[in-house]
């Protein structure tokens, strides 16, 4: 049977890359919201800084080939299809929680606020699992599990 432990700060430290992100609801439905195949890296590292990335790899290429010059459907897309953030964490390992301190973030509404994740290390696959939180009129954890 595998053991499933919360992870201490040396375990977690580190660049974790992205196995599989998953929400479920409350009325069982599922999604994948940055699609099946989506990408991301978590980053731990010592002085207490993380940093995640989360994107569909699927994302269409801007025509012009200039960042600053895209469509409103092409921005739309990138942004729709990509979530990133930076800040400080803390790990509470009576808890069973990582908390992400957001100072940075690609949806400017994350900014200033505290990211609870149930975190866990399985096999080597880290799990950070959200809170149940209310969106597009149903409540929704997201699951998303990670490998080195």
């Amino acid at each position: 049977m595998p053991t499933t432990s919360i992870p201490d700060l040396d375990s977690l430290l580190g660049t974790w890359r992205l196995i599989i992100q998953e929400a479920r609801a409350d009325d069982g439905s599922t999604m994948f919201p940055y699609g099946e195949k989506s990408e991301g890296m978590v980053t731990y590292n010592v002085e207490g800084n993380v940093m995640v990335i989360i994107m569909r790899p699927d994302r269409s290429l801007f025509a012009s080939n200039d960042p600053f010059n895209g469509t409103d459907q092409e921005v739309r897309e990138a942004f729709e299809g990509c979530i990133a953030y930076c800040g400080r964490f803390e790990l509470d390992m009576e808890a069973g929680t990582v908390t992400h301190h957001i100072e940075q973030a690609s949806f400017p509404n994350m900014i200033g606020t505290q990211q609870v994740r149930f975190v866990s290390l399985e096999e080597g696959r880290l799990s950070l699992i959200s809170p149940p939180f209310f969106a597009a009129g149903k409540e929704w954890t997201f699951y998303n599990y990670w490998k080195r």
